[in-house]
């Protein structure tokens, strides 16, 4: 069995935590819906999340599951900082605390699937206007696929199949 984590949380489950009925990752949250009003409970551990979010493969000497990894250490250290705001009623007077503080909130606006959605969407528009582009063209597609083997460590496809099917 893989111990790799798979349930990425948007919601980091210590925050998620604090509005449970106990203030503690055993106890219940209440959820509504915002798109059809629907009521329900969970825990921190089986909400603000989605499987993989943060997976990355492909990139050459980053594990799949780095990025996760990161965040937890993050969220950990940003917990202690949380709990003692929470013990105190006061901001933190170190500046690595508050600075843990401010990096938090934002990264629970950023970090959340409506924020990717916003910049994933008009990103792969362009991307996909660039490959038609490119597409559209045998001499500009060539030229495409030779600054790409370039840069890249990908030597073994042939990039002299036929290009007769192009129309220009």
């Amino acid at each position: 069995m893989s111990t790799e984590p798979r349930r990425h949380h948007y919601l980091p489950q210590f925050y998620l935590s604090g509005f449970t009925t106990t203030g503690e990752s055993d106890g219940q949250l209440w959820l509504i819906g915002l798109k059809d009003g629907k009521r329900w409970g969970g825990k921190p551990d089986t909400v603000g999340h989605q499987r993989d979010f943060y997976r990355v493969e492909g990139v050459p000497g980053v594990e799949a599951n780095e990025l996760e990894r990161r965040f937890a250490d993050f969220e950990g250290r940003a917990a202690n900082v949380i709990r003692s705001i929470s013990a105190t009623g006061q901001l933190p007077d170190d500046s690595d605390d508050f600075s843990f503080l401010i990096n938090l909130v934002a990264l629970m606006l950023a970090r959340v699937p409506r924020t990717r959605d916003v910049f994933s969407k008009p990103l792969l528009e362009i991307s996909e206007m660039l490959a038609q582009m490119i597409a559209s063209d045998e001499k500009r597609f060539r030229s495409a696929c030779r600054a790409t083997l370039k840069c890249s460590s990908i030597r073994s496809r042939d990039t002299t199949q036929s290009t007769s099917s192009f129309q220009t």
